[in-house]
């Protein structure tokens, strides 16, 4: 939030950018659609990497509201010499979303499902800063899964499972509940 990142065309080895050539990258936000920005290179910049700066606008307009999103980023040279254009491949990825820093302490119960009398039992986690008592907003997945959610708070519905929670400086593994009894 507020700061500035950097996307970078790798120079190619195999066929060297030349003077007059334009190298163009084309970002896709699922959520903001498309956007493009090109560099034509000079004797200075040919063969070379290519860095576009991504500034504070960028970030505001194009990563922020694509948060928890996907986006597809990629890149093409237009040679000068030739008129013919290379692509690079397309690389697809998701915008994280931004987690809280603290010491992870997770309050709640997860229930057995198995037990007498679990029919109206919680399955609410949260998670807070050990320090302050304060919430935080922490990433939450099950050792099967493949993808985090951010939240401060988790409704447990597979408690056979176990739970991997994730602060920005802590990770903590909550095992199914193992206690049968009324």
């Amino acid at each position: 939030p507020g700061g500035i990142g950097k996307l970078t065309a790798p120079r190619p080895t195999v066929k060297p950018t030349q003077s007059g050539d334009i190298v163009t990258y084309t970002w896709t936000g699922e959520v903001t659609g498309t956007t493009e920005d090109s560099v034509t290179l000079n004797g200075l910049s040919k063969d070379k990497d290519v860095n576009f700066t991504l500034n504070a606008t960028f970030v505001a307009e194009h990563i922020e509201p694509n948060r928890g999103k996907k986006v597809t980023v990629s890149y093409r040279i237009w040679r000068a010499a030739t008129n013919e254009t290379s692509y690079s491949n397309v690389l697809e990825f998701g915008v994280g979303q931004a987690i809280g820093s603290g010491n992870l302490k997770v309050m709640g119960a997860r229930f057995n499902c198995h037990t007498y009398g679990h029919i109206g039992a919680s399955r609410v986690l949260s998670a807070f800063d050990a320090t302050t008592e304060q919430p935080i907003e922490a990433q939450w997945k099950y050792a099967t899964d493949t993808e985090w959610t951010t939240a401060t708070t988790w409704t447990d519905t597979t408690p056979q499972e176990p739970l991997q929670v994730r602060s920005s400086d802590k990770q903590i593994t909550l095992n199914p509940a193992n206690i049968i009894g009324n």
